[in-house]
């Protein structure tokens, strides 16, 4: 399994615990969203990132997708505490 370049040069978001797990026989990855807050999850469900399903916290996917995946949450999590921190005012 060939994984592509890592041209990442911003900030560790370390409260987006996501794991990824590859597959032993096939170039698919498993992505655990299980160290994302409920709240959170309820964004991701509300902007439809996520389904409204009760295991909506692990997909399987090749490899090539799952990076993708994973940039659409880091986005969309700092849209929602841009959201979260303007309805504090």
């Amino acid at each position: 399994m060939e994984v592509p370049e890592n041209n990442f040069q911003d900030e560790l978001l370390p409260e987006l615990e996501i794991s990824i797990i590859p597959s032993k026989l096939t170039d698919n990855v498993r992505v655990d969203l299980f160290g994302l807050k409920e709240d959170f999850v309820n964004f991701l469900i509300q902007e439809g990132i996520l389904s409204e399903d009760i295991h909506n916290d692990v997909h399987y996917m090749p490899l090539a997708n799952a990076l993708g995946f994973c940039r659409v949450i880091r986005d969309k999590y700092r849209t929602f505490n841009i959201r979260k921190s303007n309805a504090n005012l």
